[in-house]
This record gives C-alpha cells, structure tokens and sequence, in this order.
C-alpha cells in the first residue's frame, strides 16, 4: 500500500490538479500541495 509520494510538475497548478483529482478518486488528505519547508530541496 502506497501511502505517500513526490512528484515533480512544472508547477504548483498542475500539482493541485492533480491532488484535487486523486481526492476525488478517494485518496486520502496527506497534506495539502505546496513546498515543505523542513525537507531537503534537491537541486
């Protein structure tokens, strides 16, 4: 079972779409999309 998973998108309006879809589909609310400010930034 998958509980959690990053993604990379071009930009924040695809990554809410996205979550806006897989909430819709019935997943689960992990958090809403945006930066999270206590992890590493791969750059």
């Amino acid at each position: 079972m998958i509980d959690h998973f990053t993604l990379k998108v071009k930009n924040l309006e695809i990554s809410k779409a996205f979550y806006q879809a897989a909430l819709a589909a019935g997943g689960k609310d992990n958090g809403a999309p945006g930066e999270r400010k206590n992890t590493m930034r791969l750059l």
